[in-house]
């Protein structure tokens, strides 16, 4: 009884915590409540029925999330790694439903391989997140983006563009290791809203392809110093670790900091 209640509660929590990144400004009421209703059908059906419906429920949760990337189409360029990412976890998902449809293993078997696919799924998510800890927030300011109007009629782009270029190049905003789109935005006189559709519409690219970029450009003029190792420019150029600055880097220059190191000797 306690593993079905389990299967599913999976998709529910899956759902919660989609919506809190996605839709943060719609907060979870009693309504939501509801989602986890579905638990009452363990008592209503027998074993067999009940694994289906699972994997039917799930479904849906996965076509509401598909919906909102399909929204999001015009800024996947911007999120290639995450949509990489989303499309590995929805295979998984995809070829845990057609065994369970098809039955081609035990329950033992299958339950064994459900378990692994959850576990996998979760860790590359929670991978994602420690190497990029400012994609939840990036992300939620482009969903509410594509569901509104724009927020820049007012606003002088350009100007504001200058001001963003000189808070990073002069004041080396970059630098701070917690730096966060909300602090940027209050240096330049937006909202975080306003400022993430003025680097996407202008800049062609997230905030946090921006930040990366700048704190990378900081870091090869940095590698031209042989006094500091690569580890110290890493944390100089506003890096909080030392994977985010590398796999930063060679996103960016397609190299390691310390092969471009090599190649400016």
């Amino acid at each position: 009884m306690a593993y079905q209640v389990l299967l599913f509660i999976v998709a529910p929590v899956f759902y919660y915590y989609a919506k809190t990144i996605l839709k943060p400004v719609e907060k979870l009421n009693l309504i939501n409540i509801l989602h986890l209703s579905p638990i009452l059908l363990i008592f209503v059906f027998d074993r067999n029925i009940v694994f289906s419906l699972v994997f039917v429920i799930g479904g849906c949760y996965l076509l509401w999330l598909l919906v909102i990337v399909f929204h999001l189409r015009a800024y996947r360029e911007q999120f290639k790694t995450e949509v990489a990412l989303l499309l590995f976890v929805f295979l998984i998902a995809a070829i845990v439903a057609v065994f369970a449809i098809i039955k081609p293993f035990t329950q033992e078997v299958f339950f064994s391989l459900y378990s692994i696919s959850i576990g996998v799924a979760f860790l590359m998510t929670s991978l994602l997140i420690h190497l990029s800890p400012e994609i939840t927030e990036s992300i939620s300011i482009v969903v509410s983006e594509a569901y509104n109007k724009s927020t820049l009629n007012n606003i002088d782009c350009d100007e504001k563009l200058e001001q963003l270029e000189s808070v990073m190049d002069k004041q080396k905003l970059f630098q701070q290791s917690n730096l966060d789109l909300f602090t940027t935005a209050s240096e330049v006189g937006l909202s975080p809203h306003q400022l993430s559709e003025l680097i996407n519409t202008k800049l062609g690219k997230s905030f946090s392809r921006y930040l990366r970029e700048k704190r990378v450009i900081s870091a090869q003029e940095l590698l031209k110093q042989n006094d500091l190792s690569v580890l110290s420019i890493g944390f100089e150029s506003g890096f909080s670790t030392q994977s985010n600055f590398y796999s930063a880097f060679k996103e960016i220059t397609g190299t390691t900091p310390a092969k471009y190191r090599k190649t400016i000797k």
